[in-house]
């Protein structure tokens, strides 16, 4: 048995080491290297006679149907894993925070995606981009005027439905993709965007990926 006793993850609470720390290792009368299998006696866990009272807590806290097999070779497991096999899919669904699934999602993240357009669209439906009310807000004073058409203050809605240029671009890429023109503002449009443009069909694909583009380079 190569398992160390103090420095690897064996135990289900932490590292030994970590637990209790340089002083413990010396009163425990064990060495620094010392294996696992001093823990062992005659196939089952057993709690040394130094330091009893700390050691107990530590052994009983091991999982019941964790009983040691000196024939076995040592190896690591994930423990959150259904076959204990490390994987990324495993590990991420481990360390992420559970959220939630919004139902504009579909729109932005689909097969074939242009990452850095899904990217900034997921930040402009949250409307987190830095226009110039956003700035403001934030004590960035400057100019308010949107900078494309130079007449009314900017901000989300403004910046993408009711700007006389970027309706010009827009109403072109509708009549492109073969989207009807809409006059709704941002919120609408996502919600209508949702429910119209759910599958994966090709002109699903084709009109999230035109929106996904413009919004990105506007």
């Amino acid at each position: 048995m190569t398992t160390s006793l103090w420095f690897d993850n064996w135990h289900p609470h932490s590292l030994l080491a970590d637990s209790y720390g340089e002083r413990f290792i010396y009163d425990s009368g064990m060495e620094k290297n010392a294996r696992l299998n001093v823990l062992i006696n005659n196939l089952e866990w057993r709690i040394p006679t130094t330091q009893a009272i700390v050691w107990q807590p530590t052994v009983e806290a091991i999982p019941s149907n964790s009983n040691p097999n000196m024939g076995q070779k040592d190896e690591i497991v994930w423990l959150d894993s259904p076959n204990q096999r490390f994987s990324i899919e495993v590990a991420w669904e481990q360390l992420r925070i559970h959220n939630q699934m919004v139902e504009w999602h579909d729109i932005m993240w689909f097969k074939n995606a242009i990452p850095r357009h899904s990217f900034l669209l997921w930040v402009a439906v949250q409307q987190k981009l830095t226009t110039q009310d956003r700035l403001h807000r934030f004590g960035i004073h400057g100019p308010n005027r949107c900078s494309l058409c130079l007449r009314n203050n900017e901000d989300h809605n403004h910046l993408f439905f009711e700007c006389s240029y970027t309706k010009a671009i827009w109403w072109d890429v509708c009549d492109r993709c073969d989207i009807p023109r809409m006059t709704k503002g941002w919120d609408e449009w996502i919600r209508w965007a949702t429910v119209t443009w759910h599958g994966n069909s090709f002109m699903n694909f084709s009109h999230k990926l035109g929106f996904a583009v413009t919004v990105y380079y506007i």
